[in-house]
């Protein structure tokens, strides 16, 4: 296939004046290459040969006139070509985003913008196609478009006015910032050439494609607004149900909830209004509805886990008489974070006097407070 499109094809059907026996031996042996069952999916994988496309731009423009001639040049191996052009094109197109075919693009549209202007309505619209192909490939297409442009404004007329009345089907494919920019040069090329120009059809070419362009411009700003719309309108939506979701609950926890997520708290969603509700009553309201049972001790905790370790703890289980000078000291010290040291076992079983409540448990809550991996039952002594 790299023989036939390089070197037997351009040589036999690249002149003006093709002799038809050539031109049959070529295209039955591109047939029988293609007629094989793999041969499409054999050729696809190996379009690029050494960096190199099995199919050149050269030879897509060759095939492209051969299968879209002008009405009164139509031959009976245009049907011929017409069955396999679609195969090579693909060939010569595929690979979208490599190398290869950023450098095909740049060779193709030159073909395409001449293809174009020919007084042929097929070839017009395939050249058309493949113009637009090319700058959806290459951002450098556009620049060489610009350089293109005042020799080339009835191309650029056609170009325009497929992208103006197809906008929706290359809205998606084409760089939006890129064509902008391409739009706006073409616009100042217009207006300097009105300025220099007299002839009346160059002058009604040049506002043609200027029109064109302003219409395009006008459709991209318009997709910009859109765009900015959505994101509008997305974020009042979500604005809107946080606000009818703030409005479910109590003032007072929305205020706290807000308060909760700032400072960095955890705020559970399945259990966030009673969670909030004992955090509003122990921190903000300072409220202490359990008090310990023990008495003479007076002492109201907000929760009731912690009134009931304070139970569990040894505070309530004092020493006197000997030991009543130390105890004062203990209490007495300043709390810096350095543990005191731990009194002997001896010590609870001289001249020990609990609570009434406490009497025949007294050895039970001492050896249970020691079982504790985590607590440190002498510090809890007051």
């Amino acid at each position: 296939m790299y023989i036939w499109s390089h070197f037997l094809f351009p040589l036999v059907c690249g002149k003006s004046n093709v002799n038809p026996q050539p031109r049959d031996l070529v295209l039955q042996l591109v047939e029988r290459i293609l007629s094989g069952p793999k041969a499409r999916t054999i050729l696809l994988n190996g379009a690029v040969r050494k960096g190199e496309r099995i199919v050149p731009p050269a030879v897509l423009d060759l095939l492209m006139r051969a299968t879209f001639p002008a009405s009164t040049a139509r031959v009976k191996a245009t049907e011929r070509f017409e069955t396999f052009y679609p195969t090579l094109k693909e060939l010569a197109l595929t690979g979208s985003g490599t190398k290869t075919t950023k450098q095909a693009s740049q060779q193709l549209l030159p073909f395409a913008i001449q293809a174009i202007q020919e007084n042929n309505s097929e070839l017009t619209k395939e050249a058309t196609d493949l113009f637009i192909w090319c700058l959806t490939q290459n951002a450098e297409c556009y620049k060489q478009w610009e350089k293109l442009y005042v020799e080339n404004v009835g191309a650029t007329i056609i170009v325009l006015r497929k992208l103006s009345t197809e906008w929706r089907n290359y809205s998606a494919k084409i760089s939006p910032d890129t064509l902008k920019v391409t739009l706006k040069h073409l616009r100042a090329k217009n207006e300097d050439a009105l300025s220099r120009n007299t002839d009346p059809s160059q002058v009604a070419s040049i506002k043609e494609a200027d029109k064109y362009c302003k219409t395009i411009l006008m459709k991209l700003t318009r997709n910009f607004g859109c765009m900015k719309g959505s994101v509008l309108v997305l974020v009042l939506g979500i604005a809107s149900c946080s606000y009818c979701y703030l409005l479910s609950i109590p003032p007072m926890l929305c205020k706290y909830g807000f308060h909760l997520v700032l400072s960095g708290n955890r705020y559970y969603i399945s259990d966030q209004v009673s969670n909030l509700r004992q955090h509003i009553k122990a921190v903000h309201q300072n409220l202490r509805p359990f008090a310990c049972r023990f008495s003479k001790c007076g002492k109201k905790f907000p929760y009731k886990n912690v009134r009931d370790n304070h139970e569990k703890s040894g505070v309530h289980s004092y020493i006197q008489g000997d030991f009543l000078e130390i105890d004062e000291q203990w209490q007495s010290r300043p709390r810096g974070g350095r543990k005191r040291k731990c009194p002997s076992i001896g010590s609870f079983c001289r001249k020990r006097i609990v609570s009434p409540e406490q009497a025949s448990t007294l050895m039970y809550n001492v050896l249970w407070n020691m079982m504790q991996a985590e607590f440190c039952w002498w510090d809890e002594i007051e």
